[in-house]
């Protein structure tokens, strides 16, 4: 998740800027309550991303934004079980 965060918490912004025009399109214009029903449904996944992506990696929003997130390893094998070139036998996860 770190690798893919700030991608992530943009698409939050992008989400809260569609709610105003599938809303404002929805409610105010001629096309019906749909649009307005995908910007509320966008706002709330939206919302979700912009406030529980920071408190779920204990980073702040502005670094966030810049792609400042330090990514952490995954695991110290590869899918195929290699430790440091070396063939490891048995589990891998041990």
């Amino acid at each position: 998740m770190p690798n893919t965060a700030s991608l992530v918490y943009w698409e939050g912004i992008l989400d809260i800027a569609g709610f105003f025009f599938f809303a404002g399109f929805g409610f105010l214009g001629d096309l019906g309550i749909i649009p307005g029903v995908f910007g509320i449904v966008g706002l709330l996944i939206g919302l979700v991303y912009l406030i529980g992506l920071p408190k779920t990696l204990n980073i702040t929003a502005a670094n966030l934004l810049l792609d400042r997130v330090a990514a952490r390893p995954v695991s110290r094998y590869t899918y195929k079980g290699v430790l440091n070139g070396q063939k490891k036998y048995g589990n891998p996860f041990i």
